[in-house]
Order: structure tokens, then sequence, then C-alpha cells
């Protein structure tokens, strides 16, 4: 299962893909679609597959390959004279918090659910409460 093609990821980037890095790129297209698919239900999930996701499904996926292909050892950190950048999490292949809300927001996933509950004198009251992880 695939939710962006190899020809999708390279259009994003600023050259084309050396002939040994396509393989590489679909492998890691692959595992990232993996990664999104399990945030949504498997009827949206396979509704996706073969060029059928969003717009914004196949750019978080091209984003999280993007990612995985140019920090291929996952550091953590890189100084360079003045310049400083660090990332909190460079374990594998990941999704950021913003990239997995936007996967749920194109699965009509919502971000807060009304939870039913009974006081003490037995009334039922609808108690918003936040969906953790959206």
């Amino acid at each position: 299962m695939m939710f962006a093609t190899v020809a999708q990821f390279e259009t994003r980037l600023p050259g084309p893909l050396a002939a040994d890095e396509e393989g590489r790129a679909e492998a890691l297209l692959s595992d990232v679609s993996a990664i999104v698919a399990d945030l949504v239900d498997t009827e949206t999930a396979d509704g996706w597959d073969d060029g059928n996701a969003p717009g914004s499904v196949v750019a978080v996926v091209c984003s999280a390959t993007h990612r995985a292909m140019v920090n291929p050892l996952q550091h953590a950190s890189v100084t360079e004279g003045s310049y400083t950048w660090r990332a909190d999490n460079v374990s594998g292949v990941w999704l950021t918090p913003d990239e997995k809300s936007t996967v749920r927001r194109a699965a009509n996933i919502p971000g807060w659910t009304a939870v039913e509950k009974t006081t003490e004198y037995g009334f039922n009251v609808a108690d918003p409460a936040w969906k953790i992880g959206y």
C-alpha cells in the first residue's frame, strides 16, 4: 500500500533522484504510507491506495519520506558555526503532530468528541472531551 508514488515524491525535490536512490525512496514511501494507514480505518486506507489519496496525505507522505532520505543516520542535532538545528524525535520514520492532524482531517476523524456520563444524581450529560493525539 502506497499513498504517494516515487514520481510524486521526486517532483517535490529540487532535482531528480539518483538511480540508486529510487529503490530506497520507494521503500521509505511504503514505510510512511504504512504509518499513515495506521492512523485511519481500513476502508479509508484501502480507498487511498493506488493514487487515490488526497493531496494533503500525499504531501505528508512525501514530507516524512524526504525527512528520512536527508537524515539516513538519524542525527539528532547539527551545529555549524552559530547555526544549530535539533530534532526531538529521530528514531526511524515518523510523522510530526501536525502531519498526524493533517491525515486525520483528510480522513474526517474529529479532533474532539462528546462523552456521555451520568452524574451522581442520575442525569446524563454530554461532557466535551479532547481526543488524545489529535
